[in-house]
């Protein structure tokens, strides 16, 4: 789309998995150097997998549409009340209809504040203990955030922020907010207008794929004396690559 700067780009996953049969040049960067090369551009481009499409098609419409600006409905964050909800199902129910990636594990998650507008649930950010602890320290890690489908909420993660969020990491003693923003579908950019710190990238990550769908890594992990490779090969899957993460973190201030 010329007019907006913006990008889609469809990605099979037969024709984007790391099998030897395609002879493909650096699977593992081709996305990330896509991704690039459109920024030099100026244009930013967004990845998304057929099984997405085909799957949660109305989720990757509703990321288009807010991405060029197009959102059916607009929403001012200040208009907005903030909850916080430890309901598991819950969270659970809100991020399978709403997140790209659906709710994830959510029994990791600590706790979740919404924004509601007119009683009805409309912003959610979760968070959980990140997975490298060691790595992170005192941190804890949004986990999912997302709008309602078809809603721009227009700062929503301020409003989540400064009435919920960061009162709550104080009362449970945690030094630092971090989060991770998926390069296949933007650069975080909103995170550093709230005043996140870039802290960098991670290398491209990676599913696995049977050509009809993607699993998460985990599900091949190694066992029984065999690698990761090997336990993958055996279920008759191969690697489909993504862009990475750009990371940023945000200090808690205590009194």
């Amino acid at each position: 789309i010329p007019d907006k700067k913006f990008a889609i780009e469809y990605n099979g996953l037969w024709w984007h998995c790391d099998d030897p049969r395609l002879n493909e040049k650096n699977p593992k960067r081709a996305l990330r150097e896509k991704t690039l090369l459109c920024k030099e551009k100026e244009v930013s481009l967004m990845h998304i997998f057929s099984d997405e499409w085909r799957e949660r098609k109305d989720i990757c419409q509703s990321m288009i549409l807010h991405r060029i600006g197009l959102s059916p409905n607009k929403i001012f964050a200040r208009n907005c009340s903030v909850e916080e909800i430890k309901d598991k199902n819950i969270i659970r129910d809100f991020f399978d209809e709403n997140h790209i990636s659906a709710s994830g594990d959510v029994n990791r998650c600590r706790t979740c504040f919404v924004l509601k507008y007119e009683g009805e649930l409309i912003s959610a950010i979760s968070l959980r203990v990140p997975f490298q602890k060691a790595k992170w320290g005192n941190s804890i890690e949004i986990a999912r955030f997302a709008s309602k489908k078809y809603c721009s909420v227009a700062g929503a993660l301020g409003k989540l922020l400064h009435n919920g969020i960061l009162t709550w990491c104080k009362e449970n003693n945690f030094d630092n907010i971090l989060t991770y923003s998926d390069l296949r579908f933007g650069t975080g950019n909103g995170y550093l207008a709230n005043g996140f710190e870039f802290v960098g990238t991670t290398e491209p990550d990676y599913w696995y794929t049977d050509w009809y769908r993607r699993y998460h890594r985990f599900a091949f992990r190694a066992k029984n004396g065999k690698p990761e490779a090997e336990v993958a090969s055996e279920a008759g899957v191969v690697k489909i690559w993504g862009c990475g993460s750009n990371i940023f973190k945000l200090k808690v201030l205590h009194a």
